[in-house]
Formats: structure tokens, C-alpha cells, sequence
């Protein structure tokens, strides 16, 4: 028989059931040496009995319980992707299952893919080894490392020294954990500066990270080059759309109070599961001296309750002081299967400023809808919301209506553009600090990238009510590598505005 009906004959013989594994191997010539290049193709069927008994259970609960288990069942017997390993030598055992392959080797079960010289591995519990480099990619992480043992089916593994970047931020660790919904790293730092040598870090025995969610490092030190500016025991925040503002200083220059230099600090009360932090936000500005503010924060995943006081500044460089204030943040729910999702916040607490304090209570729940996408480039935001807002200084009560709606277009790779109307009934606050300046809003702006390192962007909020333009911005940013640097002039109110920061730290 010649050798290409020989490959024949064994890429059907091996085209058989596994247990609950169906492997497809197809190669030009097979033998126990094989030299050519091959590919593997798995699929993994998971109908058993004990299913079987999971659905009689899920009977016995309630209608919440039922759906709950449900999905989880119809998850756990959906067929996943198909398995492809290719290299320059594969052998395969079709009695036990065992794998081996090396050269340029590539396996790839979507949506994770492994790259490296030699594996060892086993198709039918879905598991590889590799004792020497390899590269494992998956959603959110690209990672560079030994002596691996990975599940490509769970998508779960461990991994001994470790580079790479997770959740974009660039990590390094003696030994990593991955798994779809959280990196664990261990004795390692993480930053988001891709210097070989950071300007800042931190560095931690552990780092979780549950990308576009939340971080906490234990026993954390913060790093600015070779410098501790500070470190605590256990350090939680949020990251990705609910990032927090940056652990590192902060720097800049506005008209109203001259140059500043301000930054968080914080230390958890209790023990290494405590969800009850202390902080301390430092800020030190030339024409007012010290503007601190402290308190305690206790987080939890479906909300977040703040104890503070202190002075506070928004984002129009308006201040606040209070004496304290208590703010309850109730984590962002969805509504039921669709595209709606609310959050919700109540504030109560004693504000001064310059000639008056009152006791503030603040209510406020807002619905936001999923974006919608119109067309390639271009997408809608929409939203609406009601506030009470109530005042024990003029015993006043304000209810508002709001709502949003903006369009974004991203014209090119370098230009994009937005266009939005803002609605808020009743803006008239007794303090300016935090108010909405224009009730009825039309909100535009640009930004086009000059190059790698700069943009440049124009702002215009316009007053519909009287007609006028009500804010005019220009901005220039620079990327510094490292940091990022923002000079803005805002053309009606005459003010000049710079800030230096950490580049997008989380």
C-alpha cells in the first residue's frame, strides 16, 4: 500500500468516538514519527446521566431557581468550540488520549489560543502541559510563560514565571492563575506603563484581577520608579467603566486654585476578607494650602457606602465642604434579560460653602439603555433619570427630570465626533458645587488625533433655553510615554487648566 492510502486509512481509523470525544485527525502521512505538519480537531459532546438528575432537581425549586439552573445546565451540555492543534510533529494515542506535538506548535480552541515549542496533553480531559516557554491568549489576556498546565476547555490554568498583560495593564509574577472571569497573580507587580523599567507600579504577594470589574492587591506597596510612596495591607478599587480616580499623584495648574498636587490613600479596617476600608485623599493647592478629605468606605458587589468629610471640588472646580455626608451607591442593575440597566444613589449629609451649610439630602435614580449600534461607526446613547433633591437651609424641595441622548461617530482612526441634547428640569441648586450649569443642552465636540503622542479636542456645550453658547473648550493632550499631560483653555470662563497624571491607570 502506498503512502498517501496509508494516510488515508489512518485519518479514518482515528476519526472515532472517544468517550464523549470525537477526534478528526487529518495529515498528508501518519506513522509513529510523523514529520509533516498536522492538525487536530476535537470536539467535546457532555450528555451524561448526571445531568439527567440535575434537571429532576431543578423541578423541585422555585420559577427564579429553575431559570437560574436552567441556563446553567443548557451552558454546561451546549458542544463547545472545536480544538485544533498544529505543529511540525504530532503524535496521538487513540486508546488513552495522550498528545504530544512540537514545532511551531498552535492550539486554539476559540475564544483561547496557545503558541509554543513543545506540549504534552491529553484530549479527552482536555488538559496540556508545557514544560518550557508559551504564549496563552484569551479575552482580556496575553501572557508569556513556563511550566504551564492549562485546561483549554475551562479555560483555566496555572502558570509559573509569568510577563504579559491582562485587562491592559502590563503584570509580572512568580506564579499566575488564569481563568475566564479573574487573573490571580502572585508575588508580582502590575502597571499600566510599558517601560521595561515602570515609572510607577504596584507591587503585591497577591494581585486578583477581574478585568473590567475590580483589583485587589494584598500586602501592596506603591511604587514611583525605585521610590515607596506607600503601602497598605489590603488595596481594592474599581476598574475598567468603573474606575476610580488613579492611586498615583496627580499634578496640574488651574486659574481658580493655582498649582496642586494631590493624591489617595487607603487601609483596610479588619481582617484580609473586611470589605471596610479607611482613606485619606491629600491635596495641596497654592492658593488655598491644604484641601484634604477623609473617611471610610465598605464595599460590597452589589453596593458601595460611604462615610467622608472634608473639602470636595467637581469637575467645574466648584468646592463643597462636608461636615460629614453619608453617600449609598447601589450597584448597576439590569433590568431583567433586555438592554435596560438602572443605578441608584442616595446622599445625606451637612454642606457648607462660603455663606451658607444646610443639612443635603440627595435621591437620585437613573435608566440607561445598551448602545445602539446604528451602523459601523456611528452609535446612540440613551438615558433618563429622577432627582429630589431637598435642603434644610431654605426648607426647599427640588424634583428633576432628566434625560439623554447622544450620538458618537468615529469618522476615521483619527477623527471622532459627538452631538448630544441634555435635559434636566429644575436646575436651580441652592450650592453650585455638582449642579447641572444648563438645563436644556446641546453638547458637541471633535477630537482628531495629530499623531502617536498628540490630540487635540474641541468642546461646546450650547444653552438652547437663551441661546448661547455656554462653555467653549480647547484641549491639547500629549502621551508622555508613561503619563499623560492635558492643557485646556476654557474660552468663556477665561480659565487655563493643566494636569499631569498617570496614564489611564485603570
Amino acid at each position: 500500500m502506498n503512502k498517501p492510502v496509508k494516510a488515508l486509512c489512518a485519518a479514518i481509523t482515528l476519526s472515532i468516538f472517544l468517550g464523549t470525544s470525537v477526534v478528526v485527525l487529518a495529515a498528508e502521512e501518519i506513522n509513529e514519527n510523523i514529520d509533516t505538519v498536522q492538525e487536530v480537531e476535537i470536539a467535546t459532546s457532555q450528555q451524561n446521566t448526571s445531568k439527567n438528575q440535575d434537571n429532576h432537581k431543578v423541578k423541585n425549586k422555585d420559577k427564579k431557581s429553575k431559570k437560574n439552573e436552567n441556563k446553567k445546565i443548557e451552558q454546561e451540555a451546549a458542544p463547545p468550540a472545536p480544538v485544533f492543534f498544529d505543529g511540525d510533529d504530532i503524535s496521538f494515542d487513540s486508546n488513552s488520549g495522550d498528545v504530544y506535538a512540537r514545532g511551531n506548535v498552535i492550539i486554539i480552541q476559540e475564544p483561547a489560543k496557545i503558541i509554543t515549542d513543545e506540549v504534552e496533553g491529553n484530549t479527552k480531559t482536555n488538559e496540556v502541559w508545557i514544560k518550557d516557554w508559551a504564549n496563552i491568549k484569551q479575552p482580556n489576556v496575553d501572557l508569556n510563560g513556563h511550566d504551564i498546565f492549562y485546561n483549554y476547555q475551562q479555560k483555566t490554568g496555572k502558570m509559573g514565571k509569568t510577563d504579559g498583560v491582562v485587562d491592559k495593564k502590563f503584570i509580572h509574577g512568580e506564579n499566575v492563575e488564569v481563568s475566564p472571569e479573574m487573573i490571580t497573580i502572585y508575588n508580582g507587580t502590575i502597571t499600566k506603563c510599558p517601560a521595561k523599567k515602570p515609572d510607577y507600579r504596584i507591587s503585591a504577594e497577591k494581585i486578583e484581577v477581574w478585568p473590567n470589574d475590580k483589583l485587589i492587591a494584598y500586602n501592596a506597596k506603591f511604587w514611583v520608579k525605585d521610590v515607596v510612596i506607600y503601602s497598605t495591607k489590603k488595596y481594592t478599587t474599581e476598574i475598567g467603566e468603573n474606575r476610580e480616580d488613579a492611586v498615583f499623584p496627580e499634578m496640574g495648574y488651574n486659574s481658580s486654585d493655582g498649582f496642586f498636587i494631590k493624591q489617595t490613600f487607603t487601609e483596610p479596617i479588619g481582617g484580609e476578607d473586611s470589605s471596610v476600608s479607611a482613606f485619606f485623599d491629600f491635596g495641596y493647592y497654592t492658593k488655598h494650602e491644604l484641601k484634604n478629605s477623609y473617611g471610610f468606605v465598605q464595599r460590597k458587589p452589589n453596593y458601595t457606602l460611604l462615610l467622608q468629610q472634608g473639602h470636595f471640588m467637581d469637575d467645574d472646580d466648584e468646592w463643597i465642604k462636608k461636615e460629614p455626608e453619608i453617600k449609598f451607591n447601589y450597584a448597576t442593575q439590569r433590568i431583567g434579560d433586555g438592554p435596560w440597566k438602572y443605578d441608584f444613589e442616595a446622599i445625606y449629609g451637612k454642606w457648607k460653602d462660603e455663606d451658607k451649610s444646610s443639612w443635603h439630602q440627595d435621591y437620585t435614580i437613573y435608566f440607561s439603555r445598551d448602545v445602539i449600534k446604528l451602523s459601523d461607526t456611528l452609535n446612540l446613547y440613551v438615558g433618563a433619570g429622577y432627582e429630589i433633591v431637598r435642603e434644610s437651609y431654605d426648607h426647599s424641595q427640588t424634583n428633576s427630570l432628566k434625560y439623554d441622548v447622544t450620538f458618537v461617530n468615529r469618522f476615521s482612526d483619527k477623527l471622532t465626533g459627538w452631538s448630544g441634547y441634555h435635559y434636566t428640569q429644575n436646575n436651580n441648586s441652592l450650592f453650585d458645587y455638582d449642579s447641572t450649569d444648563v438645563a436644556k443642552e446641546l453638547a458637541s465636540g471633535i477630537n482628531y488625533k495629530l499623531d502617536d503622542k498628540n490630540s487635540i479636542t474641541l468642546e461646546q456645550s450650547y444653552d438652547l433655553e437663551n441661546k448661547r453658547v455656554a462653555d467653549m473648550d480647547y484641549t491639547l493632550s500629549h502621551d508622555l510615554h508613561c503619563w499623560g499631560m492635558d492643557i485646556t483653555y476654557r474660552e468663556k470662563r477665561d480659565e487655563w487648566k493643566f494636569m499631569l497624571k498617570t496614564k489611564h491607570w485603570f
